[in-house]
């Protein structure tokens, strides 16, 4: 896992992206940017604290990794050192000409590229150098209030607020041959995964944590939606599956397809469907292969049982939360033709 705690900002290079659809510019820093000194923590914890340290990617390319536009400048920054300032500066630029060509999306925001030099970056306690890439996007107003004297000056101006920047990438100078090991964000990344996809080109380690987190993601999009579209299946069996297979990778230690397929799917149609939707996942070049035998991460599992929604909705008056055994819910239709849900239960609190 990779440790920001000990983490320091070495060098900043700042330069202005625009939508290149829209004709908006493109400015390039010439110098370093000034990191004033009663500045520097909160800027770091800004940059810092939108990271997953678990979720680990590294760079990737369809034919060769040294055709990763963004892998081969980072390479040169991490050549050239954090004492080349001239360097620095340069390779930067090319950083923010490459984000440049791949903002074509109408929905891409102009914004603020933060180029980073980072020393102390930490791995099983062992420190890294590591270059950092911001791209911040949604400045907010906010009011600052000087006192001069016995007035209070009050001023609004327009800045970025201190959760954390839009996108970001930090790159860990180790494993290069393999596409170095890299963290990501992307808040926006439901819009457009331009960032991500067309210009970091970056792809998801196979660790557990991602595993895990795949394993499960794909397991309720095939349950919430191949499911219902290939069979005739009620609402309440189907949030049954969904119950089942969350439970089944909370108490298991190991993901075993055979024991998923024998405690949770059962039905052999079921099975082979199941089977069928995990082979049009190896097609996603972005998509972590979790395959048979690995180990169940508690955090993954804790973050994605949220999305294994158990709500019944009926119409706008009622959401049932359905938590376990299926046979004490039946459905049915009245002599009206009125649909109907029958509940059993022994306690009511």
């Amino acid at each position: 896992m990779i440790n920001l705690s000990a983490a320091r900002v070495v060098r900043v290079c700042t330069h202005q992206v625009g939508n290149r659809l829209r004709d908006e510019d493109l400015l390039l820093a010439d110098h370093p940017s000034a990191l004033e000194p009663e500045a520097a923590d909160v800027f770091l914890q800004y940059l810092l604290s939108a990271f997953n340290p678990v979720e680990t990617y590294q760079f990737g390319h369809p034919t060769s990794i040294a055709l990763n536009e963004v892998y081969a400048v980072t390479g040169q920054l991490f050549a050239a050192g954090a004492d080349d300032e001239a360097a620095f500066v340069s390779i930067s630029q090319d950083i923010a000409r490459l984000l440049y060509e791949q903002a074509m999306h109408p929905k891409i925001r102009a914004g603020k590229l933060n180029v980073v030099w980072f020393e102390d970056v930490l791995i099983e306690d062992e420190a890294f150098a590591a270059v950092g890439i911001f791209k911040s996007e949604s400045e907010a107003p906010f009011l600052q209030m000087r006192d001069e004297g016995a007035i209070t000056h009050i001023h609004a101006e327009r800045g970025f607020e201190i959760k954390g920047m839009d996108k970001g990438c930090i790159i860990v100078q180790t494993e290069a041959e393999d596409g170095y090991r890299c963290l990501v964000v992307d808040k926006r990344g439901t819009e457009t995964r331009y960032w991500v996809d067309d210009f970091l080109k970056v792809r998801p380690l196979s660790t557990s944590y991602n595993q895990t987190a795949t394993a499960m993601t794909a397991t309720r999009n095939f349950l919430a939606r191949t499911l219902p579209q290939e069979f005739e299946v009620e609402k309440s069996e189907q949030i049954n599956l969904l119950n089942k297979s969350a439970e089944f990778f909370g108490k298991k230690e190991t993901f075993k397809q055979a024991e998923f397929e024998e405690e949770v799917l059962q039905d052999d149609r079921l099975i082979e469907s199941f089977r069928n939707f995990q082979e049009s996942l190896v097609a996603d070049p972005h998509a972590t292969p979790f395959g048979d035998g690995f180990e169940i991460s508690s955090a993954a599992y804790k973050k994605q049982s949220k999305i294994f929604k158990s709500v019944l909705k009926l119409d706008r008056n009622f959401h049932v939360y359905i938590h376990g055994d299926k046979d004490l819910i039946e459905r049915g239709v009245d002599a009206g033709g009125r649909k109907f849900y029958k509940l059993y239960y022994d306690q009511e609190s």
